[in-house]
């Protein structure tokens, strides 16, 4: 794994290059987030899990309790830094759920069980000593902002559900039977809504057809059932397999 290690490192030196003053902020309009010379936010996200997963599961799996600590401090801060949703929660989830797939891996259920209950009462007591700091970074002014406006469904899919909603209705009015099976390409894309909706199953069926997006969720699937298979066999898998959940929600 030592290409995420370096991959983890490099996001690491990105968003700390971001903090102060290089490259770009992760939202233009607004100047919320760091995201240093990287150009894609959302990409960033996602490589944030595939790679943080690994390099939290490593230090876990071979029992550097110090380490594992130093590390997740880090991937909630890079996390946080970034300000996107799925950078945010991917890194809290991450931090408490690799420790706990692993302890189900070696069928320690009151150890997770256990893990899980101090994480949740040490989140409570961070939030409610830092609420009103937390409240006051750009993160928490963003999701201020957003507090009575949207609905907790906008919140999640910042909208991408009602793109995906108007392309499945164009789709289903306009296209051909060779639309279905092959798509339209990316530069017709437009003959049924937004070029993209984000959410990769839709975009895939539209561009490439429905049996391409079947395919594509096939495989995402198929590597989530084989890192189950290998939870006990594998030092990875349980870092694999809450990766690969996170990065099948995340699409």
């Amino acid at each position: 794994p030592l290409a995420l290690f370096v991959g983890f490192g490099t996001i690491v030196l990105n968003v700390s290059l971001g903090v102060v003053g290089f490259g770009f902020p992760t939202y233009p309009s607004t100047g919320i987030g760091y995201k240093g010379f990287f150009i894609a936010g959302n990409e960033v996200s996602a490589a944030l899990i595939a790679t943080s997963a690994v390099v939290l599961g490593t230090a876990w799996a071979r029992a550097r309790t110090v380490t594992y600590l130093m590390l997740a401090v880090v991937t909630v801060l890079v996390g946080a830094l970034l300000a996107t949703k799925a950078a945010i929660a991917s890194s809290l989830v991450l931090v408490v759920g690799v420790p706990t797939m692993y302890l189900l891996a070696e069928g320690r259920l009151r150890s997770s069980l256990g893990y899980l209950s101090l994480a949740a009462a040490l989140a409570s007591v961070t939030v409610a000593v830092f609420a009103q700091s937390l409240l006051q970074t750009p993160v928490g002014q963003r999701l201020l902002f957003l507090y009575g406006r949207v609905s907790i469904v906008d919140l999640v899919f910042s909208g991408r559900h009602v793109f995906a909603a108007r392309v499945f209705r164009s789709y289903a009015e306009d296209a051909s039977v060779v639309d279905l099976l092959v798509g339209v390409g990316s530069a017709s894309i437009r003959r049924f809504g937004p070029i993209s909706t984000e959410i990769d199953p839709v975009d895939v069926a539209v561009a490439s057809g429905l049996p391409a997006a079947f395919i594509v969720s096939a495989v995402a699937i198929a590597l989530i059932v084989l890192a189950v298979r290998s939870i006990r066999s594998s030092e990875f898998a349980p870092a694999v397999l809450i990766s690969n959940v996170l990065l099948f929600g995340f699409a």
